[in-house]
This record gives C-alpha cells, sequence and structure tokens, in this order.
C-alpha cells in the first residue's frame, strides 16, 4: 500500500504523461474489449439449442439455377421432397421444415404487421427447446385440421403483453383468424434470424411468433413450391458425411421417379452453427486480430514513454539510491507505477 500510494503521488506530479499513456491504454483496451463481446455472443457462445454440433441445415442444391439467380446454392426444397427425405433417412433422427410469412395482428391494440416463422411440428424438438411460460409447438399442432395456435418470442410478449403469463391460452387475432396462444420462448431465443439465412428469403431480422405450417394432403405433395427450409438433428453416432451420402441417395432416386420436377435438383447438408454465423466469422476474425494489433501498439507506445520517463528521472533515481535506497525499493516502485497506469488504462478502456 505505501508504494502505491508513492506512485500515485508520482504519477499526479507529472499528469500530462499520466493522461496520454492511460488514454493510450484505454484505446487498445476499449477496442479489443468491444471486438471479443461481438466475437464471444456470435462465434463463442454455445447456440440456445440442445447439441448444436448436431444439427444440420438441409438445403435443395441447384447450381444452375443458383448461379442465374444470383443466390448461393443454399436453396428452398419442395414439401414433397422434405417429406421424402424425413420418411426415408435414417441418419436424422428428426427433421423440421419452416418458412418465413408475416401476419397482421388485429383486435386489442394498435394492428402490427409481425415477423411470423411457419414451422413443422416438430421444429422444436430438433433444436431441443422448451418453452419459458406454456409449451412449443408439437406435432397435434400441425394438422390441417387442428385449431390455430400460436407460440410467442419473449421480446414480442414483453412489448405487447407487458410479460403477462395470463396470455398462455387467450385467443388473438392473425390475419383475422383466431388463434390460442401456447406459449412464450425464452429470452433471446430468436431462430431463425433474418442474418443466419441465405439474403432475399424473407426471414424476419427477428421473429416475433411461430406458427404451424399445418400443410393439407395435398400441399404435402407438391413437388413445384420450393419455398422451405429443412432442419434436421444427426442420430447418435452419425457423421454430417454419412447423413450427406444418404439423403444424396434418396434424392438421385427422386430424380429417377419424378424427372420434371426433380431432375436438376440435388441435397447439401450444412451444420447449423457455421449457418448461423453466415458471412460474417471471416470479417469478425479479421477485426479481432485488427484490435489485437492496436493493443499492441498502444503497448509499445506506452513502453517508451514509461522508458523515457525512467531516462529522465536517473536523477531521482541517484538521490533515492545514495540515501538508501535498495534497487528492489526502486524497482517495486516503477512496477507500482506501472499497475496504476495499466489499472486506469483498463477501467477507461471497459467503460
Amino acid at each position: 500500500m505505501p508504494d502505491l500510494a508513492q506512485a500515485a503521488r508520482a504519477l499526479l506530479k507529472r499528469p500530462l504523461f499520466t493522461v496520454v499513456a492511460a488514454l493510450t491504454l484505454a484505446l487498445g483496451i476499449g477496442a479489443n474489449s468491444a471486438m471479443f463481446s461481438v466475437v464471444n455472443t456470435v462465434l463463442l457462445k454455445a447456440a440456445p439449442f440442445e447439441k448444436p454440433d448436431r444439427l444440420v441445415v438441409v438445403w435443395a442444391s441447384n447450381p444452375e439455377l443458383a448461379r442465374s439467380s444470383g443466390f448461393p446454392d443454399k436453396l428452398p426444397c419442395s414439401p414433397a421432397v422434405f417429406y421424402d427425405w424425413q420418411a426415408e433417412s435414417r441418419t436424422l433422427a428428426r427433421m423440421a421444415m419452416m418458412r418465413p410469412n408475416p401476419v397482421g395482428l388485429s383486435g386489442d391494440g394498435d394492428p402490427e404487421l409481425l415477423g411470423a416463422v411457419h414451422v413443422t411440428g416438430e421444429f422444436f424438438r430438433v433444436l431441443g427447446v422448451s418453452a419459458a411460460v406454456g409449451r412449443t409447438l408439437l406435432p397435434d399442432d400441425d394438422r390441417a385440421d387442428a385449431p390455430g395456435s400460436v407460440l410467442l418470442a419473449y421480446g414480442f410478449w414483453q412489448r405487447r403483453f407487458a410479460g403477462d403469463p395470463g396470455v398462455v391460452g387467450r385467443t388473438v387475432l392473425l390475419n383475422r383468424v383466431p388463434v390460442a396462444v401456447v406459449g412464450v420462448m425464452p429470452r433471446g431465443f430468436s431462430f431463425p434470424r433474418g442474418a443466419e439465412m441465405p439474403s432475399g428469403y424473407g426471414f424476419a431480422p427477428e421473429a416475433d411468433v411461430w406458427m404451424p405450417l399445418a400443410l393439407s394432403p395435398e400441399a404435402r405433395r407438391n413437388r413445384g413450391n420450393r419455398g422451405l427450409v429443412a432442419i434436421g438433428r444427426l442420430a447418435d453416432g452419425v457423421s454430417r458425411e454419412k447423413a450427406q451420402a444418404e439423403l444424396a441417395t434418396i434424392t438421385a432416386r427422386l430424380q429417377e421417379a419424378y424427372p420434371e420436377s426433380d431432375k436438376t435438383w440435388g441435397v447439401r447438408i450444412d451444420p447449423l452453427p457455421e449457418q448461423l454465423t453466415g458471412d460474417v466469422k471471416p470479417a469478425l476474425l479479421v477485426l479481432l486480430g485488427a484490435v489485437g494489433l492496436v493493443l499492441l501498439i498502444a503497448c509499445g507506445n506506452v513502453a517508451s514513454l514509461v522508458l523515457a520517463q525512467g531516462l529522465a528521472r536517473r536523477r531521482e533515481v541517484a538521490i533515492r539510491m545514495a540515501l538508501g535506497a535498495g534497487r528492489g525499493r526502486i524497482v517495486a516502485q516503477f512496477l507500482a507505477e506501472s499497475l496504476l497506469l495499466g489499472a486506469a488504462g483498463g477501467l477507461l478502456g471497459l467503460l
């Protein structure tokens, strides 16, 4: 403590040096703290799903169409193809599909256009997530003749219903059709966000509600309406490569059985965690490296300032040693000053 008090007095006697050194460190530490927060949230923090490394996105593949349309070769599938995959696959334990379709909320309060995701009944079982209030959508909700139901996002629940748990079981009007609220998802869950899917697919930046897809038997046999994104969970012990090979075999059979609709269409499987980060991963890593370099430069500049100050204080050090101060005491004093500078720069950087 005496060393720190003396170090504080010494730094206050040189305010210009102290301010410049602390601000230089703050610049490097602040940039790194902010950038690491982003990288941690986007790349390092586990997705809010059960065993996210077992989740995959199953895309239809048509390189020629992708090139001509400007889309990546990650294309939606048709209902019939999805149900063929689901029925014949043994490498995927569960499969589900989703489609964006905004809905209008009316009734109590102001009308509002909601970002809605329409999903099949296995959707939340595939992801392995549960509702915070009530329940998620179930396969029975996905029947064409089932009563209408809706699952709310946490943010929308707070904004529109003030977090009232009594909203479960309440009837709301979506597209002028009464549907029952079955549950509310946990805070932070909003899959899929628009940024997590290829641009132009129509998913909202944040999902407000999830609703059953509830396709009729005729719609389930449709092979031409390619507007659905499929996800799946790998069976235990099955690799993504094995699932890709199996679905490719199934798809090849479909090409032969339905040449008019499926001839040019293949399949590809991508890990869901990679899909969530999209194209931002390389950019974020480059930025993290850049701000790391900024911190190194800042530390180098501060080291130069401290060295210059040390040379300017040779007379002071000589006098103290002549009065009996040992080398250890002198080193401890300089270390205490450096510690205070680092603490001040760190605090400013974090702020």
